[in-house]
Formats: C-alpha cells, sequence, structure tokens
C-alpha cells in the first residue's frame, strides 16, 4: 500500500491527504468526525461522501501536480451529503 503522506509535496496537503484517506476508510469515523467538527448529526452513514481538491460530484480531473491545485483555488476536502443541504471545507495550513 502506498504511503497516505506521498500524495503531495506541501505539509499541509498532506495531511489533508491522510485525513481524507482515513476518513474515505472508515464511514463511521467520518461520520463522528461531521458531528465532532459541527454538532450536527448525518441521516444515514452511506450518505455522506469525502474528495479531495475538486468540487463535489466533479469527475477526478488528471493531477498536474500542486502547481494545477493552485489554480484552481479550491479548498484541500469537503465533506457533503447528497441528500442534504450542508457541506464541510477543509482548509489546512502549516506555517
Amino acid at each position: 500500500m502506498r504511503n497516505v503522506f506521498d500524495q503531495y509535496e506541501q505539509p499541509e496537503n498532506r495531511l489533508t491527504h491522510a485525513l481524507a484517506t482515513a476518513l474515505h476508510e472508515d464511514q463511521r469515523l467520518l461520520k463522528s468526525f461531521v458531528f465532532w467538527t459541527t454538532g450536527r448529526r448525518s441521516r444515514g452513514v452511506g450518505g455522506l461522501k469525502i474528495v479531495e481538491q475538486r468540487l463535489p460530484n466533479e469527475l477526478e480531473r488528471e493531477r498536474g501536480g500542486e502547481k494545477h491545485e493552485k489554480a484552481n483555488s479550491l479548498p484541500d476536502a469537503w465533506i457533503y451529503d447528497d441528500k442534504e443541504d450542508w457541506c464541510l471545507l477543509i482548509e489546512s495550513k502549516l506555517a
């Protein structure tokens, strides 16, 4: 298995990718994370989705590295529910 920290060069992108990977792989953890950060309970575990460096429901694009991502000015990660009208944006910055 590939190391989840090897996807990006910048530390904040590595951190967000590792978090998004963990949340994607464990739907119960994802549901708990959303409740911890927002106080909002999702109706069902299966409805929650998480995407990185793109908009919800957008097909994954060919990535040209971090330069491509900076040009798009997208949040590091989105958590959303197709059946409800909300989303949680994740943007991490490390100095």
